[in-house]
Formats: C-alpha cells, sequence, structure tokens
C-alpha cells in the first residue's frame, strides 16, 4: 500500500468514525431532548452559525472536486447541527409544540441576547467580590460622607456582576460606620485569594478612582490611599501582602485596661504578648506611621 492510498484509507475510516461519534452525541442528548433546560442549554445562534459555515464546503465537494468522503462527513455534521437547532428551539418541549417552528426559532435567539454577557460577567468579576465591594464600600465612607458619584460608580461595578449591595449596608456606609482598620483588613483577606497581579492593579486603579471620584480627595481617604498603594504594589511585586513595617499595639497600664481590653475584643482573635518586659495587644501591621497611627487613635 502506497503512502497516498494509506492516506485515502483514513480519509475513508474518519467517516465512519465521524458518524460514531454523532451517533453518541445525538444519542446522548436525544432521550433528554424534551426537557426544557436541556433545550436551552443549546446554542440556536451557535448551532445555526456552524451549520451555514459548512454549507460551502459541502457544496465545494460535491459540485466541484467530487470528494464524497468530505461530503458525508459534513453532511453528518451538518445534519446534527440541524438536530440541535430543532432541539435548541424547543420542538419537542412539552407546552411549545403547538408553536410554529419560526416562532420557536426566534424566542430562542432572544433568550440567548439576554443572556449573552453571562459569560463575559463571570469572567471579568473576581472570585472575591465581596470582598473587593466591602473594599469600595469602606473607601467611599471613610471620610464620612458618600458622595452620590461614589455610590453610582460602585453600584455599576456590582451590578455588572450581578451582585447588590443591601440597602442596609448603604445605610452602614453612609453612617461612615466605617474604620480605617475594617477596610485594611477587607484588602488584606482579599490578597489572600492570591488574585493575579494584573486584577490586584485593576482593583488599585479602581479605587484610586473612587478617591477622586467626588473631585475632593480628604485627608482620611489620601492616607487610606497611600497605604493601599503600598500593600498591592508590594503584592504585585511579589511580596507577602502581610509583611508591612509598622505595628500597632495595645499597651494596658493597669489591670482595668486589660480587662477593657479583653471585653473590647471578646469576638476577635487578638492575644496578649510579651512585648519588652510588659503585655501588648497587636492590632495589625501597616506599611506606613501614619495610618498605623490612625489605626491605634481610636483606642486612646
Amino acid at each position: 500500500m502506497s503512502f497516498a492510498e494509506f492516506i485515502d484509507w483514513l480519509t475513508a475510516a474518519s467517516a465512519v468514525i465521524t458518524a460514531v461519534n454523532i451517533y453518541l452525541m445525538v444519542n446522548k442528548i436525544w432521550g433528554r431532548k424534551h426537557i426544557k433546560d436541556v433545550a436551552e442549554s443549546l446554542s440556536v445562534a451557535a448551532y445555526t452559525l456552524s451549520f451555514v459555515l459548512a454549507v460551502p464546503f459541502f457544496l465545494k465537494f460535491l459540485m466541484f472536486e467530487a470528494d464524497y468522503v468530505s461530503v458525508i462527513v459534513y453532511g453528518l455534521w451538518m445534519a446534527l447541527y440541524a438536530l440541535y437547532v430543532l432541539i435548541g428551539a424547543g420542538v419537542w418541549v412539552a407546552g411549545k409544540r403547538d408553536t410554529g417552528l419560526f416562532r420557536k426559532f426566534l424566542a430562542a435567539l432572544r433568550t440567548e441576547r439576554d443572556e449573552i454577557g453571562t459569560l463575559i460577567n463571570a469572567l471579568s468579576q473576581p472570585a472575591s467580590a465581596e470582598h473587593v465591594i466591602r473594599i469600595l464600600g469602606g473607601v467611599a465612607g471613610i471620610d464620612r460622607h458618600v458622595d452620590e458619584r461614589e455610590r453610582a460608580l460602585i453600584e455599576t461595578i456590582t451590578e455588572s456582576w450581578g451582585l447588590k449591595i443591601s440597602e442596609a449596608e448603604w445605610a452602614r456606609i453612609e453612617r461612615a460606620d466605617v474604620s480605617f482598620a475594617e477596610v485594611r483588613d477587607s484588602l488584606s483577606q482579599y490578597l489572600r485569594t492570591r488574585p493575579s497581579a494584573d486584577e490586584a492593579g485593576q482593583l488599585l486603579d479602581l479605587i484610586s478612582h473612587m478617591v477622586r471620584a467626588d473631585e475632593d480627595v480628604s485627608e482620611e481617604e489620601q492616607l487610606l490611599l497611600d497605604e493601599v498603594e503600598a500593600v498591592i504594589g508590594h503584592y504585585v511585586d511579589g511580596g507577602d501582602a502581610d509583611a508591612p513595617r509598622y505595628e500597632a499595639l495595645l499597651v494596658p497600664q493597669t489591670d482595668a485596661q486589660t480587662a477593657q481590653i479583653a471585653a473590647l475584643f471578646e469576638d476577635a482573635v487578638i492575644c496578649d504578648e510579651q512585648r519588652l518586659g510588659g503585655h501588648a495587644y497587636p492590632l495589625g501591621q501597616y506599611f506606613s506611621e501614619a495610618f498605623a497611627e490612625a489605626i491605634a487613635q481610636p483606642y486612646r
């Protein structure tokens, strides 16, 4: 057998293999073709396009090149595409059988149009979206004033992800019931999910835009932005996100203060440590001395 004959044999065998392949695909779905969810899982638009794109090749091999093996292969795939279009249009779905085929086809296309952004949103939404929302909400409320433009920006982002901030959460943010520690903790939690450097950089750009959304950068916002830039910059450069330079400590001077600290952090993970011969309660580690001072200030 020559090499050309061997290739001809493989080509002929491919038609048989294609037929078996398509049979297995049809066999898998045939018993479920009447189920609505199965029908809606098939993209009518995609299979219609596949059918249309196959037609020129089918005609070329049939009418001009007399390549009947290719005609069979393309014919089988076109038959499969046509069947999938019928199933996706809901031809066998109960309750739709009295509807004309053309109307079923249009209804399926309308459904796909409404769902066209689902995959894009899923790809663009970070896995830790809840952390991002808490960070942005904290940034908006850190200066004790939530501008309408800041709220609009956050709502635009969350709606594009299919998420929604509850009115109760908005009320908490607008009451300025947020703190530097809360925002910093949310940022650390976000970075522990190991986002890509690009995603972390995009979050920094978003926070920077948020700070400047009301065209008035307050002292609190600038202090927070500086810390965020240092944390994310360190992370993007490959460093440990939890390896900053300054540490905020609570150092009780009396037994009463020790008891107050224990009561204050009853549900928090905070414990005393031996520091320079005394006891200290670490609040956290930060990249700037000013930010560490801001974290400690409420406890003075």
